[in-house]
């Protein structure tokens, strides 16, 4: 078998998931940080 960089293309998978409500404020705490870290190295 080829390793992955010797391919011209490589292959992906398309996943959907369905947070519950917990997870989707666990999400938003995680996102909303990383915008807080970016925002403050942007400046």
């Amino acid at each position: 078998m080829e390793r992955m960089s010797s391919l011209a293309y490589h292959f992906g998978i398309k996943l959907r998931f369905y947070p519950s409500s917990k997870q989707k404020k666990i999400i938003k705490l995680n996102y909303d940080a990383q915008r807080f870290v970016y925002n403050s190295y942007v400046r």
